[in-house]
């Protein structure tokens, strides 16, 4: 899932909004920022509302989103189906054993999670407007203590990270393929992969109807 889709149901909640974002903002850090899911559960004050059990649930609310996701039946066929079209796109060179110039699996995954929440934009437009509203009334640097104290160290460029983020809001920008595929770049580059092939804006393009046909079962959450 990306960020509007973990964050959907907490709109009216900004440090859950947070809390629901911030494993991703860790993670553009560097991959070695992973909070202790299973810690937090246990960690449980009573019924506080603080800012901090908000963020506490958040954080919690995305690993158990990304936990059954990520096994979905749904999430399996989706991602099969567009890795399936990048690949007769972008056919490897003959005599290649396995796919080399383009990570296929890896940006169908990608691809899929972006136009599912380009998919929520369209369902209600309203929705990331409130996504933003709730991260400008969180307090970064309270974000960044909060982050401290479960990683156990102070992840460095945090709070810049964060502002940066509100600064750009490149949500609203998902129901465009163009933009997508921009975005799509900056991943790439993030991940140190080559930058996209000419022409992947058709693929999004045609992705896109596959996302609209199965986006209500990817994000239903199967029976416990």
């Amino acid at each position: 899932m990306n960020y509007l889709a973990h964050a959907r149901d907490h709109l009216d909640q900004p440090y859950a909004v947070a809390g629901t974002s911030l494993p991703d903002w860790l993670r553009v850090l560097g991959r070695r920022h992973r909070i202790d899911a299973d810690a937090l559960k246990r960690d449980v004050q009573g019924d506080s509302d603080s800012p901090e059990d908000r963020l506490r649930h958040g954080v919690v609310r995305h690993y158990v989103d990304d936990k059954w996701f990520h096994v979905a039946p749904a999430f399996a066929h989706v991602t099969g189906v567009i890795t399936k079209r990048i690949r007769r796109a972008y056919p490897d060179p003959v005599g290649t054993p396995r796919p080399r110039h383009i990570r296929a699996s890896f940006f169908a995954h990608v691809v899929m999670e972006l136009l599912l929440d380009g998919w929520l934009i369209e369902q209600d437009p309203t929705s990331v407007d409130r996504y933003y509203k709730a991260l400008d009334a969180v307090d970064e640097v309270r974000i960044e203590r909060y982050a401290s104290a479960v990683l156990g160290y102070t992840p460095e460029r945090l709070t810049e990270l964060i502002r940066g983020f509100r600064r750009y809001p490149f949500l609203r920008t998902y129901v465009d393929d163009h933009e997508v595929c921009r975005r799509l770049d900056q991943v790439a580059r993030r991940v140190r992969l080559p930058a996209l092939p000419e022409g992947f804006e058709d693929v999004v393009t045609w992705a896109r109807d596959v996302v609209r046909e199965h986006a209500e079962v990817l994000l239903t959450e199967p029976p416990a």
